[in-house]
């Protein structure tokens, strides 16, 4: 962008870096014409931020200095823009329990695919995996490493992991890491599916590409493995396969379960890794149909005719 407008960063000052910076947030756009979310300006903004300290190797602070506060104005008014628009914060809905039902027939284990898809949900599921976030990090089989807590139960947990979240800070941003607190206790599910995994697989791939059933045997081809896009698109794939209600994402992961559990904001966030107590909400506040069926059987008991003879109507 300062190419284009023939400038360079260390010829810049302050207040010239603030107009351009000013004038680059007022015509950002997708490819599509549409304006940036907010959570997408503000990753631009930490990314110039990173570039100029990190790269540029320059002592400024463009989200909270002084000198910038004209092109953070800018930001925010894009916010407005795009809220103005009628955009909204994308929230993904929690599994319902009748598809949850459809998924228990589902993975019956009768086959390398049913069994691998429901390692693969249990790992998402129950690591609390969420969106594109790490899967590279689980293509291989050397994160799987067994465990053991102070009771001397076995289970699995993710191993430490960078955060897709960095901070502005270059300081902060080296030592950022995801350290999950989720476990897996169920250890079954993850000592049958390698079981059945061949001694060697592609890239050392804990997700070859199964083969069909063959003579009452499950069995994996060896020579392929599944792409980065198929785990991405896991669960759009696997609502299909199942024959869910409707298609959902990577993202429809526990939180809502935990939360029904009784657990506290701070427990959900330590174990499914979310930073932001307000993106816990936003996915608490997608109700599910059996609160809805609930909250409507409230309504309509309160509405019933009474037996005019019935003891629990005496004054």
């Amino acid at each position: 962008f300062l190419r284009e407008h023939g400038a360079a960063v260390h010829e810049l000052s302050r207040v010239e870096m603030c107009e351009f910076l000013r004038y680059y947030y007022y015509q950002l756009r997708r490819h599509d014409g549409g304006p940036y979310s907010p959570a997408s300006l503000v990753c631009i903004r930490a990314g110039i931020q990173r570039f100029l300290t990190m790269v540029a190797g320059l002592t400024i602070n463009i989200i909270d200095g002084e000198e910038f506060v004209l092109a953070n104005r800018m930001l925010r008014m894009k916010v407005r823009e795009w809220h103005n628009s009628g955009g909204q914060v994308r929230s993904y809905p929690p599994i319902e329990e009748g598809d949850m039902e459809k998924l228990r027939t589902y993975f019956d284990r009768s086959s390398a695919e049913t069994t691998q898809d429901e390692f693969l949900f249990r790992v998402m599921y129950g690591l609390g995996e969420r969106g594109r976030e790490h899967l590279e990090s689980i293509e291989s089989k050397k994160w799987l490493v067994k465990r053991e807590d102070s009771d001397g139960r076995p289970y699995y947990a993710l191993p430490v992991l960078n955060s897709k979240n960095k901070s502005a800070d270059p300081n902060r941003a080296k030592r950022d890491i995801d350290v999950k607190q989720a476990r897996i206790y169920d250890v079954g599910i993850v000592d049958d599916y390698m079981a059945i995994l061949p001694t060697e697989t592609k890239n050392d791939s804990l997700f070859p590409r199964p083969l069909k059933n063959a003579g009452g045997t499950r069995r994996f081809c060896s020579k392929q493995k599944r792409g980065i896009n198929y785990l991405r698109t896991f669960m759009k794939a696997l609502s299909k396969k199942a024959k869910l209600s409707k298609e959902y994402t990577n993202h429809s992961i526990r939180v809502c379960d935990l939360e029904s559990a009784g657990h506290s904001m701070s427990e959900i966030m330590a174990i499914t890794g979310q930073k932001s107590e307000s993106t816990v909400r936003r996915y608490l506040a997608v109700k599910r149909d059996k609160s809805l069926q609930q909250c409507s059987d409230a309504v309509e008991h309160g509405t019933k005719r009474r037996d005019p003879r019935s003891s629990n109507n005496a004054c």
